[in-house]
């Protein structure tokens, strides 16, 4: 085997560095009608779309590289607007369903994955699978804060400082004052007290469901196990109490 001198091969990698340097910059001033003749290199690819009502510039850069993170229900609709979680942007757009335009685009947290609106139609919930967060927007047209966000919900450890709330994917409503967020890593499902914005004791699920589900609707995943009844969910008591 070749030994190459350290001093060498530090001046090699610098010369390297310094040639992908050039390269890049010389690319970015190639003009447009360029073609394929020309040696470059690529860019990393930005995607730019105008949004309206719900952000603070009227056109900007959106996307970053995916994660991964799974999908459920990322469309909801609520009264004549489309709601849809832009995962690679992190933000829900929302699109008029009568002109088929995108009229906002609300910045929520890392990877939104899943959506639902509140029964009464006043809050829509999305989860961010990444930043292990459910972004709670406004939804009232006579709202203040119509079309923005105006609470996250997370849980943390006191002592650790460490997330409860990791994962977040799908989220169920029973009620306009609970809902219920599957924990896809933990393994069970967030109880969620809809006037405080605050966890409270959940129930366990089986490994590796990531859907949550309403009363009545069927469910590809394992049934709930759950620790106490709940008369939302419609589950009973011991002995069908």
């Amino acid at each position: 085997m070749i030994r190459v001198p350290s001093r060498l091969l530090k001046a090699m990698l610098a010369a390297a560095g310094g040639l992908a340097a050039l390269t890049l910059a010389d690319a970015r001033q190639l003009p447009p009608d360029a073609g394929a003749s020309a040696t470059s290199v690529a860019a990393p690819l930005r995607f730019t779309q105008s949004a309206g009502r719900g952000t603070g510039d009227s056109r900007r850069d959106v996307g970053h590289p995916t994660f991964n993170s799974p999908q459920a229900s990322p469309i909801a609709v609520n009264g004549g607007y489309v709601f849809v979680a832009n995962t690679p942007a992190d933000t829900v757009d929302v699109i008029d369903a009568s002109s088929r335009r995108v009229i906002a685009r609300i910045d929520v947290g890392i990877d939104p994955v899943g959506l639902a609106v509140r029964p009464d139609g006043l809050e829509v919930w999305a989860a961010n699978h990444v930043s292990d967060s459910v972004s709670v927007i406004d939804t009232n047209p006579d709202s203040l804060t119509y079309l923005q966000v105006v609470a996250t919900v997370q849980d943390f450890d006191p002592e650790t400082g460490a997330t409860r709330f990791d994962e977040p994917v799908g989220i169920a409503f029973a009620s306009d004052a609970k809902a219920y967020v599957a924990l896809s890593s933990e393994n069970h499902v967030a109880v969620i007290d809809v006037s405080t914005r605050e966890v409270v004791p959940a129930f366990h699920h089986g490994a590796g469901s990531a859907r949550a589900r309403r009363p009545g609707r069927p469910s590809v995943c394992h049934p709930l196990r759950v620790q106490q009844p709940d008369p939302d969910l419609g589950v009973p008591g011991p002995a069908g109490r």
